[in-house]
């Protein structure tokens, strides 16, 4: 953002502390204490996760692949036949990951199943491909707009959303709108600090809802 630029050779064009954080807490926290978050993301990106971080912990992790057996991990088709109590299935979700050939069919899995799989969200988080297929999908936008300060020169950058599907489907909502819809335990600066600065940026917190 402006240009919609998310990343340069596989990796984020800044590393930004307090932007990570705000990730985290986004995709690790509910509203209702009882149930957990989804992420999706493609094989690249978990790949480019450490190994030592993965599964990403409080999630519901899931990962689409053209081909099975990402990392050996279990499909998602397999997880969702299995016949178990409710609330032991949730808490054996929690710190797995789970396989999916398809990102509309995993969506579809998962919402479906929601209630069994005890989720209250469900996060795409890149990479590229992965988050321009999920936008026509999504009912929301979570977007960072980052600047570079005067000075700073401006990141390189490969991969972009998709400007015109963004700006179609989507409207910037105001920042109060993006307060209410955070739970809680998600940190962020009341509305007149919303402007963050670190290492050479300046960036805020946005929230994109569709346009009606």
């Amino acid at each position: 953002m402006p240009g919609y630029g998310i990343g340069f050779q596989g990796t984020l064009p800044w590393k930004l502390s307090k932007e990570m954080k705000y990730f985290r807490q986004l995709t690790s926290s509910t509203k209702d204490p009882k149930l957990q978050n989804a992420v999706i993301m493609g094989r690249k990106t978990w790949e480019s996760i450490p190994s030592k971080f993965r599964p990403l912990p409080n999630r519901l992790n899931v990962v689409i692949s053209r081909t099975e057996g990402v990392d050996q991990l279990e499909s998602l088709d397999r997880c969702l036949e299995k016949r178990v109590d409710d609330d032991d299935y949730a808490n054996k979700t929690r710190h797995v990951s789970l396989s999916a050939t398809d990102l509309s069919k995993a969506i579809s899995q998962l919402t479906t199943h929601s209630e069994r799989l005890g989720l209250e969200t469900i996060y795409i988080i890149g990479g590229g491909e992965i988050y321009n297929q999920c936008i026509p999908l999504s009912d929301k936008l979570f977007l960072t707009k980052v600047h570079a300060d005067p000075g700073t020169p401006a990141p390189q950058m490969d991969t972009f959303l998709d400007k015109h599907l963004v700006e179609s489907l989507f409207k910037e909502q105001p920042y109060p709108q993006l307060l209410a819809a955070l739970p809680e335990q998600v940190a962020v600066p009341p509305e007149d600090q919303r402007f963050l600065s670190e290492k050479g940026f300046n960036y805020n917190f946005t929230l994109w809802s569709r346009d009606k």
